[in-house]
Formats: structure tokens, C-alpha cells, sequence
């Protein structure tokens, strides 16, 4: 199944910007396991959203997992132009867990489901750990646990496919800095490919992959166009420009190691 960025941010109700992300190049296949990192309230779920339907609208079934709560208490915004009684979102079904250890347990049985779904989707996984555990060691090894057992979820799927090809992508979001090292060096053998939501002046933010992931993994130059966004007075979710990357993106010291 191809991903393109247009699957994370799109502009339904500008030519302009829908042909310039046309021409962005897709992520390889065997790369498709991303994480999506920001600061609290910059639209990390709602691009979680726009990815999960995108993915539904083109008739693939897909898994979102988040907290109920949460996404009650500050509901996902829709594209620009968006109807929340598309039918695409039949294809999207949503699992409410509480825990990490709730959501390892549906992982490890992931590989069960008789007709297992093209995106398994994570909202914030983070906050699916004890609050009440305060040894950083003990919440990192938890955390690393349940991303291994993600992985080898989705992995299943790709195996249990076989000639037909079934794929399945995996997408998960989390707030920790993603220019941190210790936080790439946690995630990075789970989820090659980062994507950083960045704010910008205006209010405006921007949403590209991490230049290190790329050069890591010799991807097209086009993979590193930034694309700018804005939250729409909190009402939607609106493109608002693209950057096209057309050269490889200046190393960086603090992921030099990748």
C-alpha cells in the first residue's frame, strides 16, 4: 500500500496544493512504520484522523487505538472541506484501551484476526503508561515492550499475506521531543521514519520528516518536503502550503548516530 504525505495533510479544496503534493514521491514500502511527534494540542491526533481515512476512503480497513477519554474530552478536527458522515469511516474502527499493558495484550493477538486491517494506528502511546511508575528505566522498558510487540503485529500481517501481498502500515504518535536523541534512540528501531510537527510564526505549524530518518535510509529528497498547516481557530484542519524538497536535508549533530 503506497504513503504519500498527502495521506497526513490534504487540501481537498485547493488544485494548487493537491498537485503539488501529487508530485511528492511515496515511502518505500518496507519503511512503513512512522511516528509522529509534537507538542501537546498541535493536531497530532487530528493528522492521525486525516491518515486513518485517507487509508479507509481507498477501501482499506483500519484499526485507530486511543483513549476514549481523551478523544471526547478534545475530538480529532476533519480536513477543511471534511463531512464526518463519509462513508469512508465505516472502514475505521476505533478501539478504546486504557493501559499499555491492555494495549500489548491486543498486539500479541493482533496476528488472530481473520481479516486483519491495512493501518494499525496509535494515538499518543505514551499515555498509555502508569502515571504511577516514576522510574524513568521502568516506563522506558514498557514502552519499548509494547512498541516491539506493534511491530511484530504488523510484521505478522505482511507474513501471513504471503503472495497476495497484504501489508499492513503502522502509525503511532507520541509527544516526547523528536529531536531528542534518547527519545529517537527508544522509537527509531520500531518506527525508522519521524515525522516532527514543529509550531512556526503566525501560529502556523509544520509537519516533515526528521532529515536524519531520510539520509539514514536513502530516501527521495522529495520525502523531506515540509508541508505547513494551520488548526483553523481549532475548527479544522487546513493545508495551508508545501515546501517541496528537491536536496537532501542538512545533517543533524543531535542524530548524527542514526
Amino acid at each position: 500500500m503506497a504513503i504519500n504525505l498527502s495521506d497526513f495533510l490534504s487540501a481537498r479544496q485547493d488544485v494548487r496544493l493537491q498537485a503539488e503534493l501529487a508530485r511528492l514521491p511515496s515511502f518505500p514500502e518496507h519503511l512503513q512504520h512512522f511516528l509522529v511527534t509534537g507538542p501537546e494540542r498541535s493536531g497530532k491526533t487530528s493528522i492521525l484522523f486525516h491518515f486513518a481515512h485517507s487509508k479507509a476512503a481507498g477501501g482499506n480497513k483500519v484499526v485507530f487505538i486511543c483513549k476514549r477519554a481523551k478523544l471526547e474530552q478534545v475530538p480529532p478536527l476533519l480536513p477543511h472541506g471534511g463531512d464526518v458522515k463519509d462513508p469512508a469511516y465505516s472502514n475505521v474502527q476505533m478501539r478504546y484501551l486504557d493501559t499499555m499493558a491492555e494495549l500489548r495484550r491486543y498486539a500479541a493477538c493482533f496476528h488472530l484476526l481473520e481479516a486483519p486491517p491495512s493501518a494499525l494506528v496509535v494515538d499518543d502511546i505514551s499515555d498509555f503508561l502508569d502515571s504511577r511508575i516514576l522510574d524513568r528505566r521502568m516506563r522506558e522498558a514498557d514502552l519499548v515492550k509494547t512498541l516491539a510487540l506493534l511491530h511484530n503485529a504488523v510484521t505478522s500481517v505482511r507474513r501471513k499475506g504471503g503472495a497476495a501481498g497484504h501489508t499492513c502500515v503502522l502509525l503511532v504518535s507520541d509527544t516526547s521531543p523528536a529531536d531528542s536523541p534518547h527519545a529517537v534512540y527508544l522509537f527509531k528501531r520500531w518506527l525508522p521514519l519521524t515525522f516532527a510537527i514543529k509550531p512556526r510564526q503566525a501560529g502556523d505549524l509544520e509537519f516533515a520528516l526528521l532529515p536524519a530518518a531520510a539520509e539514514a535510509h536513502a530516501l527521495a529528497p522529495g520525502c523531506l518536503s515540509q508541508l505547513h498547516f494551520s488548526l483553523a481557530s481549532h475548527s479544522a484542519l487546513v493545508l495551508t502550503s508545501v515546501t517541496a524538497s528537491h536536496q537532501p536535508g542538512p545533517p543533524s549533530d543531535a542524530l548524527a548516530f542514526l
